[in-house]
This record gives structure tokens, sequence and C-alpha cells, in this order.
């Protein structure tokens, strides 16, 4: 087998299985959270697991400290797997240590801070895990990822519907499905591939100092990134109360699959980029992002068709006929869908490029842009506000991210 047929066998192994395993799993995610703990243990246990969700948000950003696509696009291996993971063993512990003083000092009481901890600790395992993924996918070994998402996805709603079943406890519920995914990722993730990031040396302190160092910017990248998009929707309840963000975010839920399978698909090109760039490909890599823009518009448009299609049917049957009355609401959520894709890939093109000061100069201008129009629009549209403020946003960050990324491209080695 040729090289050039070799590297599209990879490419498309690596698509199909990271986005099929990826997609599986976030669907498995969005069952737990927006349909089975209502429909299995009710109302108020629903409100202690989307508590314990947003409180965890947050921290999670810092355990993952939005080094997945540095680590990947580290093509010249400046910093070692041991270094990696001895990192994420500090953001980690930070992430849990911060989380647990936030809680005490809100105060929240003992059945809810007990589910925030067993929440926690159950999704840091992405943040675990993402380092040992970023060495298989340098491997061109992304099949690994997707089976790893699609198998943890299948436990979680397993053990997480069993033990509600059986104890009608969420905790005790919660605590069964991190003990398998747990298990099995140990078994899986870190035993089983031991071939792509082995051998590991004894990790330097000051060399794991300077990768956080290194990487700040793209967890203040990742934090904005999140604000940003959350500004409107913070807006939303502070000006119309819960009932309608409730409302929004339930309309909102199945369009989010939607988000991720796109943002999945884009991610096996990171190693692609960065060989393109070394390279110094300069027009190679202005090509292939081209094309994956149109790309992501494209399955904007087959977004908006299918919520057209069947829109009122789908949320007739997720959550009643009452809610076919918002419908009109997902046409502006998968546009906002298209752009915060976007906006996500072109953070992944100034990653690669290491353009950290317009990477966050982008996110920063997002988030201004966020607050100034956010009031307004959802004052005078409402529900349809909160979109709309959205995707203004998103605009400017995205046109303000491919100015930064196209004046770092053009000073990169020819």
């Amino acid at each position: 087998m040729s090289e050039l047929k070799k590297d599209e066998h990879n490419l498309k192994r690596n698509l199909l299985f990271n986005t099929a395993g990826s997609m599986f799993y976030f669907i498995c995610q969005w069952l737990i959270t927006g349909l089975l703990v209502e429909r299995l243990a009710g109302v108020y246990n629903a409100g202690l697991l989307a508590t314990a969700m947003t409180v965890t948000n947050v921290f999670l950003t810092l355990a993952s400290y939005g080094m997945r696509t540095y680590q990947v696009s580290d093509a010249k291996e400046r910093f070692s797997n041991s270094v990696y993971i001895a990192s994420r063993v500090v953001t980690i512990a930070a992430a849990v240590l911060l989380c647990a003083g936030y809680t005490m000092v809100i105060g929240y009481g003992a059945e809810q801070a007990i589910c925030i901890y067993i929440y926690l600790f159950y999704k840091l395992l992405e943040s675990l895990t993402d380092v040992f993924h970023g060495c298989a996918q340098k491997k061109d070994r992304m099949d690994v990822i997707g089976i790893s998402y699609a198998v943890r996805g299948l436990l979680s709603v397993a053990a997480f519907s069993l033990g509600l079943y059986l104890t009608q406890s969420l905790i005790l519920a919660l605590v069964l499905m991190t003990a398998l995914c747990y298990g099995f990722s140990f078994w899986y993730d870190i035993l089983r591939t031991r071939l792509f990031y082995l051998p590991l040396e004894r990790p330097q302190a000051s060399r794991v100092g300077a990768l956080l160092w290194e990487c700040a910017p793209l967890a203040v990248y990742v934090f904005l990134n999140t604000a940003a998009a959350s500004v409107p929707k913070l807006m939303l309840e502070r000006m119309m109360g819960t009932n309608e963000i409730g409302i929004y975010n339930l309309v909102n839920s199945p369009v989010l699959i939607l988000q991720v399978g796109v943002t999945y698909l884009f991610s096996p090109f990171i190693t692609m980029f960065t060989e393109k760039l070394n390279n110094g490909d300069r027009r190679g890599f202005k090509k292939l992002a081209a094309l994956i823009t149109l790309g992501v518009f494209g399955v904007g448009v087959l977004g908006i068709a299918g919520v057209l299609l069947l829109g009122k049917w789908g949320l007739a049957l997720l959550y009643g006929q009452d809610m076919v009355a918002y419908s009109p609401l997902l046409v502006p959520m998968v546009v906002c869908t298209v752009f915060t894709s976007l906006s996500l890939f072109y953070c992944m093109l100034l990653t690669v490029l290491r353009e950290m000061r317009g990477l966050i100069g982008a996110n920063l201008i997002g988030i201004l842009v966020s607050l100034l129009i956010s009031r307004p629009l959802i004052a005078r549209y409402e529900m349809f506000g909160t979109s709309y403020a959205t995707i203004l946003a998103l605009i400017v960050q995205c046109v303000a991210l491919a100015v930064f990324g196209l004046l770092a491209l053009n000073k990169a080695k020819k």
C-alpha cells in the first residue's frame, strides 16, 4: 500500500471510529441527563443532577486545560508523553481541590454535595483518558478512542438505568456508573494502549511546569469560549426566569448532537494540518481549512432541513405535545451550532499555529459582543433573542479568528 493510500485509509478509519464512537457516547450522556433521570427518579433527582453538571462544568474545563490539540500537534515532541501525563495529574488535582472548596463555600446540602463530588469524579475520567487518547492519535489510532467512548457510553447508560431502577437512589446509580467506567478505562485506555505511550521516564517538575505555562493560554481560551456561549443563556434566565431557560435547554439539547458530530468530524485532521505547517505547505493548509469550513456549512444546511421536516415530531416524541409550540426555535439553534462548530475549528487551527494571543483576543471579542447585545435582543425577541445574540457574537468571533489565523499562517515558514 502506497503512503498516500495508507494516509487516506488511516484518515477514513479515524473519522469513522472517532465520530461514531464519540457521537454514541454523547447520545448516551444526553439520555442519562436529559431523559432517564427524570423518568426513573423524578424531578427532584433531575434537579440534583442538573446542579451537579452546572457546578462541575468550569472545573472540568480546568482539568482538560485545553491541551489535547497542543499535544497532538506537538510533532517535534518538545514535551514527552511522561510530561503530558504528569501535567494531567496536576490539572485534575487542581480541579478537585477547587471544586471541593467552591462546594463548601456555597454551602450545598450533604446530598447535593455528594452528587457534585461523584459526578465530578465520573466526568474527570474524560480528562484522564484524554491525554492517553492524545498519544494514540499521534500514532494515527483514533479507532482506539472511538471504541473507548462507545463502550463507556453503553456502560454508563446500562449502569445508571439499572442503579436507579433497583435502588431509586441517584447517588448509588452514579457510584455504579463511575466504578464500571473507571474499571473499563483502566483496562482498555491505559493498559491495552501502552504501546502508544511507553516508555515513560520520570518527568522533571520543571518540564511539567513549562508545559502548563505554555498551555495556560489554551486553558484561558477554553474558559472564555465556554463563557461567550453561556452569556446569552445566563441573561435569558435572569431576564425571563428559570422556566424559560429550562424550555430553551430542552429544545436545544437534541441539536447539540449535531454540534458534537461536526466537532469530532474535524478533530482527526489535527495531524494533517500539523504536517502541512511543518512542510511549509501554506496553500495546502488554507485549502484544507476552506474545505472543512464548507463542510461545516453543508452539515448546517442538512441540519436545518432535518429540523424543518422532523422538528415538531421529534419534540413531541421526546417531551410531549406541549413542546411542539417551541419548534420554531430549532432553526436558529442549528445556526448557532454551525458557528459554534466553526469557532471551535478555527480555535483548533490557531492552536496548531501556536497563535495564542489571537486565540485569546478573538474569544475576548466574542464575549464583549455577547455582553453588549444579549440584553437588548432578549428583551425584544425573548428566547429567540438568546439564539440571535449567540449567532452574532460567534460570527464576529469567527471573523476575528480567521484574521488572526491568516496573519499567523502568512508569517509561518514557506
